[in-house]
């Protein structure tokens, strides 16, 4: 009994054994294939100052301290890179960070640079779909963004101001309650954020929301579990593979909420 228990467990140890093995040459290998994809770009991101990072991961522990620290060290980065366009590797993704007007003044003015970049497929694979804010194809964008201008006119947006100006006067009221006097700090993200969802919906939707004071709309919420699913896979950004997103906790919540939504 006892030599079979033995038998049992060299059995399994050795299958363990086996499936590290092969887990640890699979990840070589997609490590060793995506640098060897990568080679130009790489050669090319050479000649741009900016923080390499560490190998592989580049600045991923940035965007995994939270938030505040993400702002925090992410304008000292900017700070030392500031005179110049600058690198930031994040896994194996290159960003190009424009500091300088002329710069950025080039890239906005040309059409050939007007290609939506990967992380907005997040927004493609939820409830925006290919509307004017996701739109991969620029002619398709060019002809709804026509459509879109020309039902927001002078005259419309003209009567919009008085509600404009009823929710600014809530928002007002709200950041003056959260304001912190000691630390001259205050947390406009939420506050701002319902304030344009009920702008939004009083304008374009019709509906009143009550969003600012507390009202729980099924829409509203269900809209912030999407944008939170959003925020988590950009800031998580090896969930912007749809395959290693399905198999999250935050792919069912987002999911449920879209259904509602829609």
């Amino acid at each position: 009994m006892y030599t079979r228990i033995l038998k049992v467990i060299d059995l399994n140890a050795s299958k363990m054994w086996y499936f590290t093995v092969i887990s640890l040459i699979i990840i070589l290998v997609v490590v060793m294939i995506l640098r060897l994809e990568g080679r130009r770009k790489r050669i090319l991101a050479n000649k741009i100052p900016g923080p390499d990072g560490s190998i592989f991961i580049g600045m991923l522990p940035l965007f995994l301290q939270g938030p505040e620290k993400i702002i925090t060290n992410g304008l000292k980065v900017y700070q030392k890179f500031e005179k110049s366009l600058f690198k930031v590797w994040i896994l194996n993704n290159l960003y190009i960070v424009l500091t300088r007007p002329e710069d950025i003044e080039f890239v906005l003015t040309n059409p050939k640079l007007q290609k939506k970049s990967k992380e907005y497929l997040v927004l493609q694979e939820s409830i925006m779909g290919q509307g004017i804010f996701s739109i991969d194809d620029i002619k398709k964008w060019k002809s709804n963004r026509k459509m879109v201008s020309g039902g927001f006119n002078f005259k419309i947006i003209k009567s919009f101001i008085p509600i404009f100006y009823e929710e600014s006067n809530v928002l007002n009221d709200i950041l003056k309650q959260k304001y912190d006097f000691k630390s001259n700090e205050c947390d406009i993200s939420v506050p701002i954020s319902m304030a344009t969802m009920e702008m939004i919906g009083k304008t374009a939707l019709g509906v009143k929301f009550n969003a600012q004071n507390g009202g729980r709309h099924r829409f509203v919420e269900n809209l912030q579990t999407a944008m939170i699913a959003w925020e988590y896979r950009i800031s998580h950004p090896w969930y912007l593979s749809k395959t290693l997103f399905r198999l999250s906790s935050v792919n069912q919540k987002h999911n449920q909420s879209q259904k509602i939504i829609n």
